[in-house]
């Protein structure tokens, strides 16, 4: 029995039922260096309910001071827990970058309210986050047993936290389009717990700045509707494919991924007036890519 990590959770317990309020004679830092050690365990109880959602509180509400909140993202996106195991899959170690890159999120979301980095170091921010959204390869959404993973969705939060920043330019906003559009692309995994909605609110959030032109962001949509297998002959392909025991699903995830994300994001820009431009060219390509609609 780990009696450390046994200690933590009764610890985490008791403060999350006081309202994530330490006693006054805790030292909040001892917590914080536990819970970032602890942050990818596969206690789902332990890594998502205590550790990431008390720590983002603790972030939020100014329980640590800003050398503090520093000193966390700094250990999140290091590659011992950012890069931990990058490449694997079906592998726990997926929990350490994925709870790594959610908290990172929260603390860009923390810089939004107080500028907590400088000019400079968000080159090396930017770096980080979008390698790490580059080489991710495990893209499950949830387990049974230990709960949410949810790369792809968290990798996005970081990134539109990232994207809101004064701090990202025009070529930031390129790079992270980049990079969505190869996590849309994965060959592995079909995204089935929202993970679209997640990418469209960071695209929505890089639309907003407005530092990128209309027309570069359609033909960004237009290059990642190519990437789409074209079934023609729908009924045809299926009955074909479904009968034999070489069948790939690649086809049909690259071909859901781009069509669920292109309707999420269709719906998320029509409620925009200065969005009409982009959301007609989405009803077009989205016709393009419904095998079902007859001509």
């Amino acid at each position: 029995m780990n009696d450390e990590r046994e200690k933590l959770i009764l610890d985490l317990t008791r403060i999350r039922d006081n309202k994530d309020c330490i006693n006054p004679d805790e030292n909040i830092h001892n917590y914080v260096d536990l819970m970032l050690k602890y942050i990818g365990d596969t206690n789902f109880e332990l890594r998502e309910r205590l550790i990431v959602s008390m720590m983002c509180n603790w972030i939020i509400d100014d329980y640590v001071t800003e050398e503090d909140i520093k000193k966390i993202f700094y250990t999140v996106i290091s590659e011992e827990n950012l890069l931990h195991g990058i490449g694997k899959e079906n592998d726990d170690s997926v929990y350490t970058r994925s709870f790594s890159v959610l908290l990172a999120a929260c603390v860009l979301f923390k810089h939004l309210q107080k500028s907590i980095f400088k000019q400079d170091e968000f080159v090396f921010i930017k770096d980080k986050l979008i390698e790490y959204y580059s080489l991710e390869k495990d893209f499950r959404g949830y387990d049974l047993k230990n709960g949410w993973i949810h790369t792809a969705a968290h990798g996005a939060d970081a990134l539109g936290e990232l994207a809101q920043c004064i701090e990202t330019d025009e070529l930031v906003h390129k790079e992270i389009l980049t990079v969505i559009k190869k996590v849309i692309l994965n060959e592995g995994y079909l995204f089935t717990r929202l993970e679209d909605e997640s990418i469209a609110t960071t695209i929505t959030r890089i639309l907003s700045r407005g530092l990128i032109s209309h027309q570069y962001f359609i033909n960004w949509l237009e290059e990642l509707c190519t990437c789409s297998p074209n079934f023609e002959n729908w009924d045809k392909e299926l009955s074909s494919c479904s009968s034999t025991k070489n069948f790939s699903p690649i086809p049909y995830t690259k071909y859901n991924n781009i069509r669920n994300f292109i309707r999420s994001l269709y719906f998320r820009l029509i409620h925009e007036k200065d969005k009409s431009d982009i959301t007609d060219a989405l009803i077009v390509i989205e016709k393009r890519l419904n095998a079902f609609i007859e001509d």
